[in-house]
This record gives structure tokens, sequence and C-alpha cells, in this order.
């Protein structure tokens, strides 16, 4: 209902809507009041964050400049004593420099004189011997009637050379390596001459199929393979043969009607009835080539067809080689009997060296205790007067060599107990050397020539001390091989596995202080015709000498291997 004037009159809130309305206003001025300072506190954190930012940035600009700045100061000291010391260096190198410039000019010109000397000297020999000739004609000066040197034969011929001189010594029946060959019989002569007087009448028989004689007659090599030679290399060949092999070698002979094949060295090279012997060596030879006899040797047969060059190879084995031991022989009776002998002794030595190097080689030991083996500086043997033996097996004494100091003595002896151990716990090796101990009473070596460029303590001072100066010099040279302690020798130690350089700075001035070395080139280089000749000069290492087809043992001819060749005749 409305008033009576018509006004409406106002709805007023009671008492406890005005309290509700109280209540929300101030509901809303709180929440306004926590916007506001939301937004104040996240302006003012976003101002605080600006600030921080800035201040970082401040700071590390700052920062970054004083440690460049320190840096900078630090790699200027460094840069200056750098180049102080550079300066000391160079002031020192300066008169170091100085001083040793002086003593390389000085010595530079004391070889220089001696090097004066030396061609002096060369130059008076050279003018006295054979001027402006050259060696190809020097060789041919010394060359003697049907000799052959290295160059003659080609590699691919060594074989068939080989081969030809076990041919040669099956039809000469020479089954001992030292044997001399013998002069046929006169009977045989006589009959030869009257039966051929033409080369007409050779080469008819030749092609001829008629026998003079019966086989049976023929003391060849059929009758060598009846021997009782049971362990002769030569016999055991002759029974590896095909028997056509052997009746065509024994039937050749007959069709000329020689009982047996002996050159005639009374009479020419070229004599019918040498001549003869050369044509049924030659074409038994080539028979047997061509079979396959001598396979186990590998010769090229291409060489089958080669006459002209196995001419020459019979010719330097048969009437150089075997006529020479036979002249030298006639003219001094047993004095090729005594170079066999020391040949034989050489091969013997030079095997051991070569064994014991390699040993040692294959070991990685160091190159000094190689240098103190070589077959000059090995002992030599002999067997047992007493004929003992050692489980089944010839003992040898060894002979003494006076220039050899103990301790290298000492040495060789740990090597062999070392390299003998070795060889009975390796599966792929068999101990087969010689028995060798050192007797009660020392026996002399029989070749007393010592070795060269030794390594000083190699030899015994006192020994070497007498010697005289040119022989001191070209002995020894400024270098030690064994340790202090020889004892410690293969034992790993520290100084055993130093170079052989560091070993000299170590230990060569004090070891080689008791002997007298000579360092004079002029007694170094001095006339090699005024050397002394060495007692086994003969031997195969220092001469050319022809020596003996076999080795001593038969093992390398039943190999077949090409170390076989080492002791065929050289050419």
């Amino acid at each position: 209902m409305l008033p009576a004037d018509g006004n409406v009159a106002p709805n007023l809130p009671d008492p406890q809507q005005a309290q509700l309305l109280e209540q929300l206003f101030e509901s809303r001025l709180q929440e306004e009041l926590a916007k506001r300072d939301i937004n104040h506190q996240a302006h003012l954190q976003q101002q605080i964050s600006a600030l921080s930012d800035q201040y970082n940035q401040q700071w590390t600009t700052q920062n970054t400049a004083e440690t460049v700045q320190r840096e900078s100061e630090h790699q200027a000291q460094l840069q200056q004593q750098f180049n102080q010391l550079t300066e000391q260096y160079h002031a020192q190198w300066t008169t170091q420099e100085a001083t040793l410039r002086a003593e390389q000019q000085k010595r530079e010109q004391e070889l220089l004189d001696r090097l004066r000397k030396l061609e002096e000297q060369v130059s008076r020999q050279a003018s006295v011997a054979a001027p402006n000739a050259d060696d190809d004609s020097e060789d041919e000066r010394k060359r003697k009637p049907y000799q052959l040197l290295t160059r003659d034969v080609p590699k691919d011929c060594k074989n068939v050379q080989a081969a030809l001189t076990l041919h040669i010594r099956i039809l000469w029946g020479l089954t001992d390596t030292k044997a001399l060959p013998g002069k046929p019989s006169a009977d045989i002569i006589k009959r030869f001459d009257e039966r051929f007087a033409t080369t007409d009448a050779i080469s008819n028989q030749k092609h001829s199929n008629s026998l003079l004689i019966s086989v049976n007659h023929v003391r060849g090599a059929f009758f060598l393979s009846t021997t009782t030679h049971a362990r002769n290399t030569l016999v055991n060949t002759i029974r590896k043969m095909e028997e056509h092999i052997i009746q065509y070698i024994d039937s050749y002979l007959a069709r000329f009607g020689l009982e047996e094949w002996r050159p005639d060295f009374a009479q020419s090279p070229y004599s019918l009835y040498n001549a003869t012997l050369r044509i049924i060596a030659l074409d038994t030879f080539k028979q047997a080539l061509v079979s396959h006899a001598y396979a186990f040797l590998k010769p090229n047969l291409a060489y089958a067809n080669d006459t002209n060059m196995l001419v020459k190879l019979y010719d330097h084995i048969v009437h150089f080689y075997f006529q020479g031991r036979y002249t030298r022989d006639a003219r001094n009776p047993g004095a090729v009997q005594a170079v066999d002998d020391a040949n034989s002794v050489y091969r013997n030595r030079a095997r051991l060296a070569k064994a014991r190097r390699k040993w040692l080689t294959d070991n990685g030991y160091p190159r000094r205790y190689r240098e103190l083996i070589t077959p000059k500086a090995t002992s030599d043997d002999e067997r047992d007067p007493e004929q003992r033996k050692i489980n089944g097996r010839p003992l040898y004494f060894i002979k003494a060599r006076p220039e050899r100091s103990a301790k290298v003595t000492r040495f060789l002896r740990i090597l062999d107990a070392k390299r003998e151990a070795s060889a009975r716990v390796d599966p792929d090796r068999r101990w087969k050397e010689r028995v060798r101990q050192e007797p009660a009473t020392v026996i002399p070596t029989a070749f007393p020539s010592i070795p060269k460029h030794m390594p000083v303590d190699y030899f015994d001072p006192n020994y070497f001390n007498h010697l005289p100066p040119k022989l001191r010099a070209k002995a020894a040279v400024y270098r030690v091989a064994l340790l202090p302690e020889v004892e410690d020798s293969f034992s790993g130690c520290a100084d055993e596995k130093l170079t052989d350089l560091a070993f000299d700075e170590i230990y060569a001035a004090t070891v080689a202080a008791p002997y007298q070395m000579v360092d004079d080139i002029d007694l170094i280089l001095a006339d090699s015709e005024e050397e002394e000749h060495d007692d086994d000069v003969l031997n195969a290492e220092e001469e050319e000498e022809e020596e003996d087809f076999y080795e001593d043992e038969d093992a390398a001819l039943q190999r077949g291997d090409s170390a076989i060749l080492e002791d065929a005749p050289s050419f």
C-alpha cells in the first residue's frame, strides 16, 4: 500500500541486512587491497630482478677485466723470465760451441793428415803392384788352368755343380771325403791305347752297343753299393739309386773296356784317355740327372742339355780341384791330409759359433754378447784318448785358447748350458751337439791365431799387453761385452738390458783400464801384405781353397738342402 501523500517510502534495510552489507563491503575492500598489494609486490620484484641483473652484469664486466689484467701481467713476467734464460743459454752455447768447433777442427786436421799418409801408402803399393789393373783383369791373371770363378757359374747351376761332384765321386769310388784320387794302372792305360788310337775310334765306340769287357769286371757303382760301408753317405746315395742307372754307369765303362774310372793326371786333360773319361762321366751324369737320381739336391734339369757348362764344371772339378789335390800331395806327402783335418776342425768350430750366435739372436740378447763369438774365437776339441762316452755319446775335450780371458770362457760355458737346457725342453728341437768338457790337464789349441776386432774384455790382459802394437790395434776395439759379474749372464738383470752404447758408457773406461790399447790409424790400416798369416789360413773362411763335398755328418746330404753346397769344390 502506498502512502497517502503519494511518495514511495524508502525500503530501508533492517539492522540485520545493514550488517550484512557492511560485511560485504568490508570483504570487497579487502580483496581490492589484496590485489593492489600483489600487483605492488610483483612490480617491486620486477624492479629488484632488473636491478640484480644490472648489478651482475656490471660485476661480471669488472671481474673479467681484472682477470685479464692479472693474466696479462703474469704472461709478461713469464716472457721476461724466458727471455733472460734464453740469453743465458745462448751465451753459454756460444762459448761451448766455439770450444767444440776448435776441437773438431783439430781432430779433422789430424784425420786429414792420416788420410794423406794412407793415400800415399796406397799409391806406392799400386805403383809397385799393378797400376791401372781392374779387379777382373787381376782375377784373370790369377786364374789357374780350368779353374772357374764364382761369377762364371750361374746361381741356378750351383746344385748341378753339387750333383756332378757327387757323380764324379761315385765314378771314382772316393767313399772317404778326404780320400785322394789314385792313378790308373799301367795295364789299363796300355790296353786303352791299343784299342783306341783316334777320336773317330772313340766316337764309334760311344755309339756302339758292344761291350769290350763284361760288366762283372767293372769296379764301379754296383761294386760300391755292395761294400760294407754301412754308414757311408756316398754308398747310401748309390743304394738309393734306381738299378737301371747303376747298370747304365757300369755298362758305359764296360763299353770302353775300362774296369775302373780313373783319370790320368800324367796326361793332358784332353788326351784320348782323359777325354774318354770325360765323355763317360758327362753322358752318365746327364742320364742320372734326367732320371732324378739326384733329385734330393734339387738340380736345374735344364742344364742336362747345356754340354758347354757341364764340360766347364767337369774340368774344374777333375782337372783343377782333384788334380790340384793330387799334385800337392805328390809334391809334399801328407800336406793335403793336414789341410783336410784343419778344415774339418774349422768347420766344427764354425758350426758351433753359428749355433751360439743364433741362440743369442733368437732370444733377444744384446749384440755385445754375439761379438764375443766368431769361428776363430771358438775353441777346437779332440776326442777323448780313452774313447770314453757319456750317455752313449763320444766325449770330446775342449782345447784352451791362450788369448781368451777366464771370464769369457766361463761365459761360454754358461751359454752352452743354457742352450742345452732350452733345447731339451723344446718340443721342436733335439740336442745333437757333441759332449764337450774341459780336461783335467790343459790342452793347447791347434789354431793359435787370434781373432780380430773383438771387444777388449775378450782378451786376457796379460796376454794382450804382450802383443806387438800393430797386432793389438787389429785385435781389439774399445768396447766391452761382459757383465761385471759374469755369473749374472742371461739373468735378465738391469745391466744386461742396457743398450750397447749405454753399457760402454758405464763400464768401458773401467774395464779397459788394464789393457794397453792401441788407437793409431796408421797401424790399423797398415799394408795388408805385411800382416801375419793365420795358422789356419787354408780354412774355408779365409781362402777359397777347395773343400770336401760333404759335411762331417751325413745329415745334410740326407736332407738334400742347400747347406750341402757349402763344402762343394769352390768356384
